[in-house]
């Protein structure tokens, strides 16, 4: 067992309930700037985070994987590939399985690089069922379910026309119609509230605002973007609620600097009215906060691009850092994906290079990293 995984453990066992705290993931803009730039391999060799059982509600997809996949796509087990030089992987030693909390059967993945498509994939063997979206570089959202795809068909103003997208099935039909093209959407776990990025004035594409609508009763509470000083306004991703469904997390990006946010839902009118998640490394950046559930934990990897990236736990209501477990260093460019499952004990993550590289996901078993799949820039269990 690693020093993070035995403290973090010490730690969640000792923790209080969980207080009242909880994609959009990167903008394909941002991100088809990161494909052409970076090879995506590798073994992060993570101590991994060993999380706290909670019950939820969320269920596995009422879908199977496939034996007959994509014509043109055949699916395959842990994909090797040469692994760029100059990179070292901490290794993990944890001794046993977390039986009393089960890895997903399954996860979701958007796989080929800048025409992605959704598939439902094997944890066990890293083989993909058919695809159920078309190619896109825009990314999908998910219910809290896991049982719709909410996929950014077209291009709207701003934002968006959805579609939702039923997995068991493939039935599809619109979405979010009221919502007035949203850029990003995304329902919260309660299933009582959507949060979504609308459009403002005449600077509405770079700096649009927050929105969470009641779908009760419509009410909605809004959050201005502060001012930028670089005149360029900034812009809201990897949007997330928290499991209880009263925080949010995001990232605000404004050229090359980006900031990590937690927001409760009920207070402030800017998105820098939330408690910011600080690096460790200030030289480094934070990316894709995810909320751990059954703690007041959150998760960012922490990313120094050319050097090294690591996961950080963070406090969820003060910022105060918990804990931080390296992921590889060298010519790393970063961890640009993770997910945490429901019992917020397992995580899968993606982990890319500076070497002209596919992409690679990644699961954690008996604290040693998996490779699963390679060539996904977007994940979900």
């Amino acid at each position: 067992m690693t020093r993070f995984e035995d403290a973090v453990s010490r730690d969640l066992a000792a923790a209080p309930p969980p207080p009242p705290v909880e994609h959009f993931r990167h903008r394909a803009r941002r991100r088809r700037l990161r494909v052409w730039t970076i090879g995506l391999v590798a073994l992060a060799a993570i101590g991994a985070l060993s999380l706290v059982v909670l019950r939820s509600t969320r269920h596995e997809p009422t879908v199977s994987v496939s034996p007959t996949v994509h014509t043109t796509d055949k699916p395959t087990a842990a994909p090797t590939t040469t692994r760029p030089t100059g990179v070292t992987f901490p290794l993990s030693t944890a001794p046993t399985v977390n039986r009393s909390a089960p890895e997903p059967t399954h996860f979701f993945a958007s796989i080929g690089a800048g025409s992605e498509r959704v598939a439902l994939v094997d944890t066990a063997t890293g083989t993909h069922g058919p695809f159920l979206t078309s190619a896109s570089q825009a990314l999908v959202r998910f219910s809290s379910d896991l049982r719709t795809i909410y996929d950014p068909v077209a291009n709207a103003g701003c934002g968006h026309t959805w579609t939702a997208i039923n997995v068991a099935t493939g039935a599809s039909k619109p979405a979010f119609q009221d919502l007035n093209h949203p850029a990003d959407v995304v329902e919260s776990p309660d299933r009582k509230k959507v949060a979504y990025l609308q459009a403002t004035g005449t600077n509405g594409c770079l700096q649009p605002r927050l929105v969470v609508r009641d779908a009760t009763t419509g009410r909605e509470r809004h959050w201005i973007q502060p001012t930028n000083p670089n005149g360029r306004g900034e812009t809201i991703t990897q949007l997330e609620w928290s499991p209880d469904s009263s925080h949010l997390s995001y990232e605000l990006n404004a050229g090359r600097t980006t900031t990590a946010w937690v927001l409760d839902i009920n207070r402030g009118t800017t998105l820098t009215d939330g408690v910011q998640l600080r690096s460790p490394d200030a030289a480094c950046t934070l990316w894709v906060p995810r909320f751990q559930p059954g703690t007041n934990l959150i998760v960012s990897a922490e990313n120094c691009i050319g050097r090294s990236a690591q996961l950080v736990s963070y406090n969820a209501t003060t910022g105060a850092i918990n804990k931080t477990v390296p992921v590889a260093s060298g010519a790393v460019f970063g961890i640009i994906d993770l997910a945490i499952d429901p019992s917020g004990r397992h995580l899968i993550y993606i982990l890319s290079y500076e070497a002209n590289q596919p992409s690679e996901v990644y699961t954690l078993r008996n604290g040693t990293p998996v490779r699963l799949l390679n060539d996904a820039y977007q994940v979900a269990w």
